[in-house]
């Protein structure tokens, strides 16, 4: 594709760059003056992370899961699709901050929000069942929600786990975004507890540990942030 070959060359404009711990996340555009491509450029810190995430994202491609293209490689980095969607964390804050201005007394989350989520243990639970594997990086962020449907990215950091570990983090992640706690959260994992144990049939118990362990986690990682 041309305008792949326009990135080799150094021609492109970067739009926007993403919170990321061990890589660079970034948004380009790249334009010949005829067609205009948005791609996200990820640019690893190790050729290892770069082999393990593309092999990861072969093998889910091949079972269409819900994943973002990737368009080109060039040495530590990938090209991928732009996703034009919402992050989950962003729907989280949103249904929260309008749910309890204009509910008043209610903390109840709304039909929409819970939905996505169950969408998203939805395809954390058709990865264990397919691959065995754990997504672990459960970062809100990591999942886009585009036309109702809910996509994962970043796949360098599978693990062989029991999916109770990945349903317990994002439990723990979910509780623990600023405002964290909140009513409205609690009752939101409630719902979610529900789900997990009457229609995944998972053991809540053991999900409930490793949500507690995660909880200790997030504790002691912003305690050196103080």
């Amino acid at each position: 594709m041309r305008l792949i070959k326009n990135y080799e060359a150094g021609t492109y404009e970067v739009i926007r760059q993403f919170k990321s711990k061990k890589n660079r996340v970034r948004l380009i555009k790249i334009s010949d003056g005829e067609q205009v491509l948005e791609l996200i450029e990820k640019k690893f810190a190790k050729t290892e992370s770069l082999e393990n995430e593309l092999a990861m994202l072969k093998r889910l491609s091949d079972m269409d899961f819900s994943v973002a293209p990737c368009r080109g490689r060039f040495d530590r980095v990938l090209l991928y699709e732009y996703l034009e969607g919402v992050t989950l964390c962003e729907k989280l804050e949103v249904a929260e901050a309008q749910e309890t201005s204009r509910s008043g007394d209610t903390v109840m989350p709304g039909k929409e929000i819970i939905d996505l989520f169950k969408k998203t243990i939805d395809w954390l639970n058709r990865l264990h069942q397919k691959t065995g594997l754990a997504f672990y990086d459960i970062n809100l962020r990591n999942f886009i929600i585009r036309d109702g449907t809910v996509y994962a990215i970043d796949y360098e950091d599978f693990q062989a786990l029991t999916a109770a570990v990945d349903y317990g983090r994002l439990l723990a992640f979910t509780l623990t975004y600023r405002p964290s706690f909140t009513q409205w959260k609690k009752a939101l994992i409630s719902e979610l507890e529900e789900y997990l144990k009457n229609q995944i049939k998972a053991d809540l118990d053991e999900i409930r540990l490793e949500k507690e362990k995660e909880l200790v986690r997030i504790k002691k990682r912003r305690a050196k942030l103080v």
